[in-house]
């Protein structure tokens, strides 16, 4: 399968390849290897190790960086070999788990949801923002895991009836038979009719960090930022608007809390 590997390695070394009798010059070039056979580096480098014959070695050490490719599900941390007979619409205790260690995943869902609808339903914004009923948001935020990633939320779009529509409606979702094929239908259904938590502010703040383990310089730090903001926007004068608050301004002020004597 990898058998590929061994014809890039003087081309990535040398920027040159030989064809028969001729050598073909490249000359400096970056090369870009974009797969979708492995979840991240770390099941790519297990097989090319495991892959002498075909020089997987010899590739990986010309390789200079990588990109993980996130999409809408928890990441699940690089164990080995995961089964691929359990039931897909089972959330898998790998992806339940990760939840914990990836909380960021619903951030990159919303991100990506509102990208989405922007791009092929613009009619569903006013004013910027996205008119879509809260158990449908609750779930397509809080369902598990999309079966195929990406390419899942775009289907439960196009298959969803929202031609000419201004707002985002539970009945607008396809059926339960449909949402089956990306997502776990059931749980889908469960979200939508669960009421939704808002959660605003501090709390919200909160919500995020309490699954996020910071050491205590990290904690430290962000103690003196979000007091030097907070004693900052106390200070200006009340008719200018904190949003207009420079860089500059923010280090000048964090420079003089952190002169300040303790106690």
């Amino acid at each position: 399968a990898l058998a590929w590997l061994r014809y890039f390695l003087a081309p990535m070394q040398d920027g040159e390849f030989q064809e028969g009798q001729l050598t073909h010059n490249i000359g400096k070039s970056i090369f870009v290897f974009a797969g979708g056979t492995c979840s991240c580096i770390e099941e790519f480098e297990e097989k090319a190790h495991l892959a002498k014959a075909e020089k997987g070695p010899d590739f990986l050490s010309r390789i200079k960086g990588f990109l993980n490719v996130m999409g809408p599900n928890p990441l699940i941390p690089y164990c080995g070999e995961v089964s691929h007979n359990q039931d897909s619409s089972a959330e898998l205790p790998q992806t339940s788990s990760s939840k914990n260690t990836d909380p960021e995943f619903i951030i990159r869902r919303a991100i990506l949801i509102n990208s989405l609808l922007q791009i092929g339903y613009r009619q569903l914004f006013k004013e910027g923002v996205l008119q879509i009923d809260d158990g449908v948001l609750n779930a397509f935020l809080l369902v598990p895991r999309y079966k195929h990633g990406t390419r899942s939320l775009e289907t439960i779009f196009k298959t969803s009836q929202l031609f000419r529509k201004i707002k985002y409606h539970r009945s607008d979702l396809p059926p339960r038979s449909q949402l089956d094929l990306h997502v776990d239908g059931r749980q889908f259904f469960e979200l939508v009719t669960q009421e939704p938590v808002n959660l605003d502010g501090g709390e919200a703040f909160y919500h995020l960090v309490n699954e996020i383990t910071f050491d205590e310089l990290v904690v430290e730090k962000m103690a003196i930022g979000i007091h030097s903001i907070y004693s900052l926007v106390f200070s200006i004068p009340a008719d200018r608007d904190p949003l207009s608050i420079t860089k500059q301004e923010f280090l000048n002020h964090l420079n003089k809390m952190q002169e300040l004597p303790e106690g």
